[in-house]
């Protein structure tokens, strides 16, 4: 029982993986209640969503997006970035809405982490926006522009383990 109380988050995560690997289910449920409990830093969900990826982890996946997707520090620019790595849709939605709404342009940083082809769909989602915001339907339905523009990458996004 000591061992239990003094093992770091990232110990637990190496636990996880494994009492996964080894196929010990209750060694990979007294992880995962450990690593439920933590309250971590947004760059470990990070590594723990990248070592649940990579392992195969999906309810530490699922633990992972769920908690960084409530997390306040969570920037849309992060979002899409992340959304595309780890094929994880309503990031790539929620990143994209707010790459449009927002009120500053793109930095030559960002122009060049999202690529030509996405600045480019995200300045016509900015236009029609603009044109339309007065609208309260359009922002309503402001994923129908965004899966028009981005529907085949969401797509195949589909199959992700997201919430």
């Amino acid at each position: 029982m000591l061992a239990q109380e003094t093992l770091s988050f990232k110990e637990w995560i190496s636990v996880l993986k494994l009492a996964t690997m080894w196929q010990m289910d209750r060694l990979h449920q007294i992880a995962f209640q450990k690593i439920t409990g933590v309250v971590a830093t947004k760059a470990a969900w990070i590594d723990v969503l990248d070592v649940s990826v990579l392992h195969g982890l999906s309810d530490v996946q699922q633990l992972a997006i769920q908690r960084l997707s409530s997390d306040s520090t969570f920037r849309e620019m992060e979002k899409v970035l992340l959304a595309r790595k780890y094929k994880v849709e309503s990031w790539l939605k929620g990143g994209c809405r707010e790459l449009v709404t927002r009120k500053q342009y793109f930095s030559d940083e960002e122009d060049v982490l999202l690529g030509l082809k996405t600045v480019s769909k995200l300045y016509r989602l900015r236009e029609e926006y603009r044109e339309y915001k007065h609208s309260r339907r359009y922002l309503d339905s402001m994923d129908d522009p965004i899966e028009r523009e981005f529907g085949v990458e969401l797509m195949e996004m589909k199959p992700s383990t997201e919430m």
